[in-house]
């Protein structure tokens, strides 16, 4: 495992407005054959494991909170999110997946649309990058 930075910027439009939320982490990479993961802690015990292959990302949040969600570009995904009062099934519909990377650096840009019962409920801009 290799030390990085990471960042991350979420851009939420829903009918109630536009919400945008940056962070930066203390993580690691590991390069593997065929991905890359990260790790990262978030913070209030959540941690945050992230998957990337040449055609799907999959974005895996453990501890208090729990979400798994998986982003293929042009499809629609199932995924949950779990919370102390139960599980939240939701959908996933990316409609852009970008992924770019070097031996010491990377990013991710995802658009997508979460859907809860049937309904789209925000259109979501999703930048996760690293550098050693």
């Amino acid at each position: 495992m290799t030390k990085v930075k990471i960042t991350t910027r979420l851009l939420t439009q829903t009918e109630n407005g536009a919400e945008h939320i940056d962070n930066a982490f203390a993580g690691e990479m590991a390069k593997r054959e065929d991905f890359c993961e990260l790790h990262y802690a978030e913070g209030e015990g959540v941690k945050t494991h992230c998957v990337i292959s040449s055609d799907r990302v999959v974005l895996k949040r453990t501890g208090a909170l729990q979400s798994v969600m998986e982003f293929v570009n042009g499809a629609t995904t199932v995924s949950y999110y779990k919370i102390p009062e139960g599980i939240i099934e939701m959908e996933i519909r990316t409609t852009q997946l970008e992924i770019a990377e070097t031996p010491t650096q990377g990013k991710i840009l995802v658009e997508y649309v979460l859907i809860m019962s049937g309904i789209e409920v925000a259109q979501n801009q999703l930048l996760i990058a690293w550098s050693e």
